[in-house]
């Protein structure tokens, strides 16, 4: 018997350091939902201006995501936009932006005083509403992946920047030596 859990969708929601840290990264989630939630654009937007790094990485995150969306209406944003890998012309999931709701169906879990809270109570009221999709937070923010799993959601860290798909592959940096190293020496 397949577990349910394996089988379900998946729907990534990419926080605002993702996308500071690789400005590409809506393209790493294959053919899965990405979704971006509408307080992550408002904090690209403010952070645009700001130190040059990050300015520069927030506006290749917003082009990119102006790029995939298009001209799309906003009944397609909010559904997902077909996200094409260029190069291949080859179709991977959707991006769809999560708007601002104030008329959730359940109970916020946390105070929406921190935009981090704000997104997960966001995420919250989206698993609660379609429990046949796997809602899966994707942040570097070590505590807000800690809040967001104590409110009962998946969220993991990102780690597209290995150069080395199989971790495990490379050496440990040891080498174990039979008998006494000082009478082999």
């Amino acid at each position: 018997m397949e577990n349910s859990h394996a089988s379900r969708r998946k729907a990534y929601v990419i926080d605002t350091n993702v996308l500071i840290h690789d400005p590409n990264s809506v393209l790493q989630f294959e053919e899965h939902r990405v979704i971006i939630p509408m307080t992550v654009l408002e904090e690209l937007d403010k952070l645009k201006s700001v130190k040059a790094a990050v300015a520069g990485e927030c506006r290749a995150a917003i082009r990119l995501i102006d790029r995939i969306l298009g001209d799309a209406e906003p009944e397609q944003i909010r559904q997902g936009v077909p996200i094409f890998r260029e190069a291949e012309r080859t179709r991977l999931g959707t991006l769809s932006v999560l708007m601002d709701t104030h008329d959730m169906p359940t109970k916020e879990p946390l105070s929406n005083e921190l935009n981090d809270n704000k997104i997960i109570n966001q995420l919250v009221a989206l698993q609660a509403g379609d429990i046949n999709t796997k809602v899966v937070l994707v942040t570097k923010d070590i505590n807000m992946r800690l809040k967001a799993r104590a409110c009962g959601l998946a969220a993991e860290d990102y780690h597209n920047d290995q150069l080395v798909s199989d971790i495990r592959q490379l050496s440990s940096g040891c080498l174990e030596i039979e008998g006494s190293f000082w009478n082999r020496v």
